[in-house]
């Protein structure tokens, strides 16, 4: 094959040509691998002693989820107990089952306690799991201090 006279005079542009996709597929650019965590931000509580949003005396917990490569993988959002809850289940296991979910999806995690699972009085420490479609993981923690009460309300019978 004879080349044209004016791709013989300007070789070193061929060249840089084919060094500029050197990180190409078929498909076209190759993006590197995803290997950042994602993050997790705690919406609330905004502090060990504020627990309780809707004044309803359960534990109600607001999380916001983030990632910059693969994206959130929602089937893989955990939260556990430091300490078994009064009805189950037992420390370290899943609360997702026990609690009832208002949202959980790749951008965040709202949950309340339930009265039929409720978490012991006391400090608890509460952590909140998720991993990217990557596989990477990030894992957050959330202290509260909860007064000795039914349903976490400290009751002024005067």
């Amino acid at each position: 094959m004879k080349l044209p006279h004016k791709l013989l005079a300007a070789p070193g542009l061929v060249l840089l040509g084919l060094a500029a996709c050197s990180g190409c597929s078929d498909e076209g650019p190759t993006a590197p691998p995803d290997t950042g965590s994602p993050l997790i931000e705690v919406v609330f509580p905004s502090s060990a002693a504020a627990f309780d949003r809707d004044e309803d005396g359960l534990v109600d917990l607001e999380f916001a989820f983030a990632d910059t490569g693969s994206g959130i993988d929602a089937s893989s959002i955990r939260l556990t107990a430091n300490r078994p809850l009064k009805g189950g289940p037992a420390r370290g296991e899943d609360l997702l089952e026990a609690w009832a979910v208002t949202r959980a999806d790749s951008a965040g995690l709202v949950i309340e306690e339930t009265v039929d699972h409720l978490l012991p009085r006391g400090e608890v420490q509460l952590t909140v799991s998720v991993a990217d479609r990557a596989g990477n993981p990030m894992t957050r923690q959330v202290s509260l201090n909860l007064p000795p009460a039914a349903r976490h309300k400290v009751l002024d019978l005067g």
